[in-house]
């Protein structure tokens, strides 16, 4: 009996090696082991039967492996039943950190879960940690701490963070909270709904202060601790009620995961899907300067009618763009530019013999006056003093005119106490 057996042993093994180099004792000794139990065995079967392209097998092969505890068939079986994701990364994510930082990601209602299924992981070394994960899992490891708040009993962010250009960012954003209070020329102070808006604030302030610096100034930042809990769009627009009073010596920016940018008595509501471009406009906002699109009707109609309590330093409006000598020279020394004007704003016109001054510059690059869409539709005509668009107009737009930065230079030292 014992020959026979050796025999047919035998006889599979040569059966099997006669098909290719790939195929002999080493892969039956897998598949029996993998059918004995053993999960490293079943995942490599998986893997082959999936390279055959049999992925019914290669499913029943990697659960299986799953489910001895191989954390790493999850991530194949996402891949071959991606609607069972979730349940694939439930298995795994007792014993596998990227697992767990994945189902934490995809699936808000484990986010808070991740506090405590995360600390078994940190009781090695941060470093041999960092060995076991891709860039992108660090990347995610990082921002899944930010959002849960940076838990006393977890690292901090910053020594799981990867060493790329976007992390290097983000860790300078978040310095400009650490520094020491001292001469700054632009204030901001954050409220955020939730801690994952501190993602995108950190990555505004690295950006905006580089921006800053650019340009001889000095950015500086302070924070709420806790988040806002009441925030719920108005109108499409982002908006949140405060938990603590508004500071009085800095321009205050609420952080929101929904709504539309915007500006309210001077205080900022934005979403946390924005740029700091769009930041900066309703940073202008905040300081003094109007829009040069066109408004919303109705707020179109109070502005270009006089009747909004805060003066404009960008734009100014009139009744026609056709004005009599005593209204031009009104409008001139009302200007808040003219000391800055560099062309002249209107030319001569004659109407039945009569002088009258059409008013628009007509020198592009220069200082002067020229019209914008603040009041279309409203029966006004806006003016401002540059024919370029303007940050004011586009947010994106790299046009961002020295004069309007010290145009909120000067609103901002109003706001000293």
């Amino acid at each position: 009996m014992r020959v026979v057996t050796w025999f047919v042993v035998l006889g599979l093994g040569l059966l099997i090696t006669s098909s290719g180099p790939t195929l002999g004792h080493s892969w039956l000794s897998k598949r029996i082991a993998a059918e004995q139990g053993y999960t490293q065995a079943m995942f490599a079967v998986a893997k082959r039967a999936r390279q055959q392209n049999n992925n019914h097998e290669a499913v029943i092969w990697f659960q299986r492996a799953l489910q001895g505890g191989f954390s790493d068939a999850a991530f194949e079986l996402i891949e071959l039943v991606p609607q069972r994701r979730y349940e694939w990364l439930q298995h795994a994510a007792a014993q596998s950190l990227a697992a767990t930082i994945e189902l934490a990601h995809g699936f808000p209602e484990q986010y808070q879960l991740a506090r405590a299924e995360l600390a078994p992981f940190f009781d090695n070394s941060v470093n041999e940690l960092q060995q076991t994960l891709a860039p992108a899992q660090q990347s995610q490891l990082a921002e899944l701490l930010i959002g849960l708040g940076e838990p006393s009993l977890l690292p901090h962010w910053r020594s799981v963070a990867p060493n790329t250009s976007e992390w290097a960012q983000r860790r300078a954003g978040a310095d400009i909270f650490r520094a020491t209070a001292g001469y700054c020329d632009f204030r901001l102070h954050f409220q955020f709904e939730r801690n994952q808006g501190l993602l995108a604030i950190y990555q505004w302030l690295a950006e905006m202060s580089g921006f800053m610096q650019a340009r001889g100034l000095v950015l500086c930042a302070t924070r709420t601790q806790e988040p806002l809990n009441h925030c719920e769009p108005s109108s499409g627009r982002a908006y949140c009620v405060a938990h603590e009073e508004f500071s009085t010596t800095h321009v205050n920016i609420v952080v929101t995961e929904q709504g539309s940018a915007n500006t309210r008595n001077r205080t900022i509501y934005l979403n946390e899907k924005a740029t700091w471009r769009v930041l900066l406009h309703e940073l202008g906002h905040a300081l003094g300067l109007a829009d040069e699109y066109p408004m919303q009707r109705d707020v179109a109609e109070r502005f270009c009618a006089d009747d909004f309590v805060f003066p404009s330093w960008n734009v100014i409006t009139t009744e026609s763009s056709l004005v009599s000598s005593p209204e031009l020279e009104r409008i001139q020394a009302r200007l808040p530019w003219a000391s800055e004007l560099n062309t002249t704003i209107a030319s001569p016109i004659l109407i039945g013999g009569v002088p009258y001054w059409r008013l628009g510059s007509a020198e592009p690059r220069r200082v002067g006056l020229y019209p914008t869409g603040t009041c279309e539709n409203t029966g006004a005509q806006a003016w401002r003093p540059f024919s370029e668009a303007t940050f004011m107009e586009r947010s994106e737009s790299r046009f961002v005119p020295d004069l309007y930065l010290q145009w909120m230079l000067q609103s901002m030292a109003e706001q000293m106490p």
